[in-house]
């Protein structure tokens, strides 16, 4: 038994043990809140330098003027409208796509054991996929959706001709090569026509649209068979300026160039890209997609979906097992569980996830670089093979320029791409908060 006298050389060190870590207490706490304030520091500075550098040119004229080479003049409108059209897509096709598979893999965990390998490759799968980076998910996206794989032709490969629908139902691709308030002089391998654009003829124009054409093949009176692209069709002239017929030029693969008179063409086939629905349909299909509002989105839903498909993994496993195990009890069967009690509370971190998710879509750049989208649009998109332009990509250009004042404009073009971020992620608050108090 220790006596008193032999217990009370133990208190100093055990005084000085203590006053030694309440010291290094102080210090990690001390360490912890110079980093933290440094990194708050760094990041203020960061955005007090970019809102005196871009407030100058901040305004609404900014929010709805198209890109311009005159930087006062220089606006975010068809960026913005860009980025929200590919936003939309990737929400359309990740959320539906990422919870399903969560929902699948949390509530539907196959039992035979080659199919619990490939459920545990899978789910490891995922979770190193949301560490790539997304330049690897543009290159994907370059060779799955911009080209396809080259199963159609590469999309450089076809030429934009119009294509004439008559009142007869009869149509004609070619080129316009003149038109008035009442006719157009139409061009096309077979030569020179005119079409009224109005009246009460059979011949009348009814509508106009695109058409892509990548190669076009000829049958010549002659017995000839030319194949090529085609670069133009030229009208010629008598003394009186009158058109007395064409010449068309065709380039073959060669790179010779065919030149023929358009009244010795027999036959004409063409190779069109393969398109679902007509030019003035906004969900207008074409294949290959090319540098699309369709590839935008699809390339960026590639970019979310891990990180979509691990928060609803998350969410799901939060509902308390309880609830499945009463609904279960009541008769209720496993797709019932899912849809009545699993699903509407995990809900919030869904909805959280997918949100925060959203927010990272909408700033990456290296993606839409590589898929091809353009830097410089001054229009918006009007349908999804519609060319595009996005936030940062049009920051990046802005960027890039020599002149100071567009170096001010990018500076503007980054307060509003944090103003939507900022909002995105308040909204994502705002969800979970609301659900939170309803559950």
């Amino acid at each position: 038994m220790m006596s008193s006298a032999d217990a009370a050389p133990d208190r100093p060190r055990k005084v000085r043990s203590m006053a030694r870590r309440a010291l290094a207490n102080r210090l990690f706490l001390l360490t912890c809140l110079c980093v933290t304030s440094l990194s708050v520091v760094v990041l203020a500075v960061l955005l007090i330098t970019i809102l005196m550098k871009g407030w100058h040119f901040l305004d609404w004229g900014f929010i709805t003027n198209s890109p311009s080479r005159n930087p006062e003049e220089s606006g975010i409108w068809a960026a913005l409208w860009g980025s929200l059209s590919i936003l939309v897509v990737c929400a359309a096709s990740a959320l539906p796509l990422g919870v399903g598979t969560a929902v699948f893999m949390e509530e539907f965990k196959p039992r035979r054991r080659w199919q619990l390998w490939v459920y545990n490759v899978i789910q490891l799968n995922v979770r190193n996929l949301a560490g790539v980076p997304s330049i690897v998910y543009g290159i994907i996206g370059l060779t799955v959706f911009t080209n396809m794989f080259g199963l159609f032709g590469t999309e450089s490969r076809y030429d934009d001709f119009s294509r004439v629908r008559l009142a007869d139902g009869s149509s004609h691709v070619g080129l316009i090569w003149d038109e008035s308030e009442t006719e157009m002089t139409f061009t096309d391998m077979y030569g020179v026509h005119y079409f009224p654009l109005g009246g009460d003829s059979p011949q009348r124009v009814v509508d106009i649209d695109d058409a892509f054409v990548s190669t076009w093949t000829a049958t010549l009176s002659d017995g000839r068979e030319v194949t090529g692209r085609l670069s133009s069709v030229d009208p010629e002239w008598d003394e009186n300026d009158e058109i007395v017929g064409a010449t068309v030029d065709l380039r073959t693969e060669d790179g010779e160039d065919l030149v023929f008179d358009a009244a010795l063409v027999q036959n004409v086939k063409r190779r069109d890209r393969f398109q679902i629905g007509d030019e003035d349909w906004y969900f207008v299909i074409r294949f290959p997609f090319g540098p699309s509002v369709l590839t935008g989105g699809l390339t960026l839903m590639l970019v979310i979906l891990p990180i979509v498909v691990i928060s609803a993994q998350e969410a799901i496993r939060a509902v308390p097992s309880s609830l499945r195990e009463g609904a279960l009890a009541i008769g209720c069967s496993k797709w019932q569980m899912v849809q009545k009690m699993v699903l509407p509370n995990a809900i919030p971190g869904i909805m959280t996830g997918a949100i925060l998710a959203m927010s990272r879509a909408i700033g990456e750049a290296a993606p839409i670089l590589v898929i091809g989208g353009a830097a410089f649009v001054t229009f918006t998109p009007n349908n999804l093979m519609s060319n595009f332009a996005a936030m940062p990509l049009q920051i990046y250009n802005w960027t890039g320029r020599p002149q100071e004042e567009f170096q001010m404009v990018a500076a503007t073009g980054i307060i509003v791409l944090l103003a939507l971020l900022l909002l995105f992620n308040s909204t994502a608050v705002f969800i979970r908060q609301k659900f939170s108090t309803l559950h």
